[in-house]
């Protein structure tokens, strides 16, 4: 983190978005919550003693796909107080 960042008093550094420019798949950059980025994230906020509040890109949860022959139609549900 920039020393700049960091104002006097500060508590909090709060980064709006992810870097922009990507130019690799989010599939490729994706990294776990516990991840290197996410660590080094965390080793820089106690060495300056602030919560860090940045956005990242986590692997999506595999999805399984189940083909049907004809479409499910949807159903509307009636719900009481």
């Amino acid at each position: 983190m920039d020393r700049g960042c960091r104002r006097p008093g500060a508590e909090l550094v709060v980064f709006r978005r992810p870097p922009s420019g990507l130019r690799q798949p989010l599939k490729e950059i994706a990294e776990p919550l516990d991840g290197w980025f996410a660590q080094q994230v965390e080793k820089i906020a106690e060495e300056h003693g602030v919560v860090v509040v940045v956005g990242m890109f986590t692997p999506a949860s595999p999805v399984k796909k189940e083909l049907s022959a004809s479409p499910t139609p949807c159903s509307s549900a009636t719900v009481s107080s």
